[in-house]
């Protein structure tokens, strides 16, 4: 007998590549761990009604990124509206519901548009955290694993557009069904083995970052004909963050021009006296950064 699990989704058209090929691999992987044939068959719907018309039970994949349309609409309408809905959805216990977050890189768009959709993304999933807690919905963070790799190396924004977007979002929301979907499809001891199966997958990207440009929390380390690229972490601290700019400068491995421009930055945003004593109590941490550093 064939394993058989179907999926409905209500997604954004950006994200209905990434749903086939989600269903297409876990199809695969269900196969493997099975030791016979598997189909994972998925289907889109056009609204909320679509979904609770009636249906055989089923895994219901929904996405938050349909609100980033119009979002400059009011927030506490469409608030109402989404808890309405994903009530009603919860009211069939047959199915499991899952809906996906919005991932927060934004490209384009003058700075008040992209505030306003930055405000927007920022509520949506703060809301989808809330339906999670309220109605039992089970949350795809498709914003925190992408966010993981960055917009640059994806090579996308919030609109999910691009094949490393695809690939990505299609293995995150394939992780979280097999880690909370498939309880009534499949034995326990299978699902363990899926999730193992997409543990020691290592994404690849065959087009990495294509410019010299580094994300605004990556310094670029260079020693001789090595070049390397390190996250950093991003402090509230201003005494702290700069005392590891002298760290970098003083131990050869951040330039003076770069280390600079970034102090210029601070001057511009907090005065001249303001950055004076910043600069001061900077200078005395910096023994401290380097302390730490080597051990």
């Amino acid at each position: 007998m064939t394993l058989s699990i179907p999926i409905r989704a209500l997604v954004h058209a950006n994200e209905r590549s990434a749903i086939t090929t989600m269903a297409r691999t876990l199809q695969e992987h269900l196969a493997q761990a099975a030791a016979e044939p598997a189909a994972v068959t998925c289907s889109f719907a056009e609204s909320f009604s679509d979904l609770q018309k009636p249906h055989e039970p089923s895994i219901i994949i929904t996405s938050l990124l349909l609100e980033t349309d119009n979002y400059q609409g009011d927030w506490a309408e469409l608030e109402g509206r989404l808890r309405t809905r994903y009530a009603a959805l919860a009211e069939d216990a047959a199915s499991i519901v899952f809906v996906t977050t919005v991932f927060r890189h934004i490209s384009e768009g003058d700075a008040t548009q992209r505030e306003l959709l930055r405000l927007r993304i920022r509520r949506l999933n703060r809301l989808a955290a809330d339906l999670s807690r309220e109605y039992g919905i089970m949350v795809i963070d498709l914003d925190r694993d992408l966010a993981d790799i960055g917009g640059r190396r994806l090579q996308t924004d919030y609109r999910l557009g691009g094949e490393y977007a695809e690939q990505m979002a299609a293995r995150s929301m394939a992780r979280a069904i097999v880690s909370a979907g498939l309880d009534n499809y499949v034995p326990f001891e299978q699902q363990i083995l899926v999730q193992d199966m997409f543990a020691k997958e290592q994404p690849s990207f065959s087009a990495p970052v294509a410019t010299e440009v580094a994300p605004s929390n990556v310094l670029v380390l260079k020693s001789g004909r090595q070049r390397q690229t390190v996250a950093t972490i991003v402090s509230t601290n201003s005494e702290s963050h700069a005392g590891w700019l002298f760290h970098l400068l003083l131990s050869g491995q951040y330039s003076f021009k770069d280390a600079f421009m970034k102090l210029k930055g601070s001057v511009a945003k907090r005065g001249l006296r303001a950055s004076i004593l910043m600069l001061v109590a900077a200078a005395k941490a910096a023994p401290i950064a380097n302390k730490k550093s080597s051990h």
